[in-house]
This record gives C-alpha cells, sequence and structure tokens, in this order.
C-alpha cells in the first residue's frame, strides 16, 4: 500500500491559531460593486453570510492580509486578485471562494498568487465560457471540496495542495489544468469532462488521486509517482485498468526526481 503522507510544514508568518489572527476583524459588506482593496493594515476582513464581487466591479488582496470566512463564501461574479508575496502571504481562514455564481455568460476572473488557504475551498461554476481562475505558488489546504465545471481555463501551477478537488462539467468544455503542484493527501474526482497533469508530485497523494467516473478523462504523463514502476502508478489512478466503462489515463514518461518547480515538503 502507499504510505501516509507527511504534514506539510508551516512556514507563514501569520499565527495560525484562528481565533488570534481573527481579532478586531472588520465585516466585509455584502456587496462589491465598485474597485475595492483589502489590505494587511485595515484588516483582518470577517465574511457575513456571503460577499459577492459583482460583474464589473473588482477586489484585489494585499500581501499580508487575513481573511476570516467562517466557512461562508466569498462569491465572485466580476474579478478577485489575492496578491500575497513569498514573505507576506494572504491568509484565508475557512473561506469558500466560488466563481460565476449567477448563471450569466460575464467575464469573471480569479487570480490567487501566495495565499494560504487554511480550510475553506476554491470553486468556478457554471456561467461563463470567458472564466477564467488562475492558482500559483499557493498552499491550499482545504477542508471542502473545490468544484470545478466553468467553461474557461482552471490552471493550477507550483502549489501545494491538500483536500479533494471535483471536475463536474456536463459539457465537457472545461479546461482544467494542474502543473508542477505537489498533493498531499489530496485527489482530483473527474466526475464529467476533463483534466490534465504534468509534472506534478503525486508521491504524498491518496491512493486513486486520479479518480474517473464513466465518460470522464484524464492525461497525466510527465509525473512524479515516487516510483516508475506501472503497478505502483496504477494504485494512484482509477481508470480503465480498474473498470471497463472507464477510459485510459495516459501515465506515460514518469518523472524519476520530482520536477524542481513543484513545492518542496
Amino acid at each position: 500500500g502507499l504510505p501516509q503522507p507527511p504534514e506539510p510544514p508551516c512556514t507563514d508568518p501569520v499565527p495560525h491559531d484562528k481565533v488570534i489572527a481573527c481579532l478586531g476583524a472588520h465585516f466585509a459588506p455584502s456587496l462589491i460593486s465598485t474597485d475595492t482593496v483589502w489590505n494587511a493594515v485595515d484588516g483582518p476582513y470577517r465574511l457575513g453570510v456571503f460577499t459577492t464581487v459583482e460583474a464589473g466591479a473588482s477586489l484585489q488582496i494585499k500581501p499580508g492580509t487575513v481573511v476570516c470566512g467562517d466557512n461562508r463564501h466569498l462569491r465572485v461574479n466580476g474579478t478577485l486578485q489575492v496578491l500575497g508575496t513569498a514573505n507576506a502571504p494572504v491568509v484565508l481562514f475557512n473561506t469558500n471562494v466560488t466563481g460565476a455564481v449567477v448563471p450569466q455568460h460575464i467575464p469573471y476572473e480569479v487570480t490567487v498568487e501566495h495565499a494560504r488557504f487554511i480550510g475553506g475551498s476554491l470553486s468556478a461554476l457554471h456561467g461563463s465560457e470567458r472564466g477564467v481562475v488562475r492558482v500559483e505558488d499557493s498552499d491550499l489546504a482545504f477542508n471542502q471540496p473545490s468544484r470545478v465545471g466553468l467553461y474557461g481555463p482552471f490552471d493550477l501551477r507550483r502549489n501545494l495542495i491538500q483536500g479533494t478537488f471535483i471536475v463536474d462539467d456536463p459539457y465537457a468544455y472545461s479546461r482544467v489544468s494542474f502543473e508542477a503542484n505537489t498533493l498531499v493527501g489530496a485527489r482530483v474526482d473527474i466526475w464529467r469532462g476533463h483534466a490534465d497533469f504534468a509534472r506534478n508530485d503525486f508521491s504524498n497523494a491518496w491512493q486513486e488521486s486520479i479518480n474517473l467516473s464513466p465518460g470522464a478523462s484524464a492525461s497525466a504523463p510527465s509525473n512524479y509517482w515516487g516510483g516508475t514502476d506501472p503497478a505502483w502508478i496504477g494504485d494512484f489512478v482509477w481508470d480503465q485498468t480498474d473498470s471497463a466503462v472507464l477510459t485510459l489515463v495516459d501515465v506515460s514518461s514518469p518523472l524519476s526526481l520530482p520536477d524542481p518547480q513543484s513545492p518542496r515538503l
């Protein structure tokens, strides 16, 4: 069997005790209808029952800012930019970021750089063929499933990922890409649609970390699995080799070492 993944190190400078980090938090407005900036000096910020970035508006979250979600939702129908730095990440406690909640053909955009999600989720629902989600250089320790079903690209690069992603696109339009990430106790359930995986480190992921349902598909060449034996790699993938009703996942050209751009534990 596969080894249990180790706990990832915690290196961000924000106190890990949520109560301390969220002391004095200001309640965010329920509607953000103009271009808005959240910063560390004026924070931390606490979400209400729902906080929505409306179409045509933007919310930019600056380095070092703390968001206290209380397992509530930050809905994005406009533009969300979470822009931390390596030394001052944006920290989001139990925050569920959801793109394109309103079923309209609107050009929403979610950009996340150098953020730390402690709980919560990051989802992109149906509603915009022009939706874009890009997440880079972040620590995604989700405790809620993240659902992906947008028409536009959903790209994750160089992230440390814990939790479950569900790709659920009934029209198979989604362009979901995992590149140079490190998955720790993580899995991707592909119910409907397609996902691409390249240069990721799966060596500390769960068994069947790429999990297909009938009609879904995935491609996963050039990843690091902790070994190159086909039987070993097969433990990480649930596909046609396990059930005849599924498609076959390409796991060719496995890496002998982790990609240097994938985060180290």
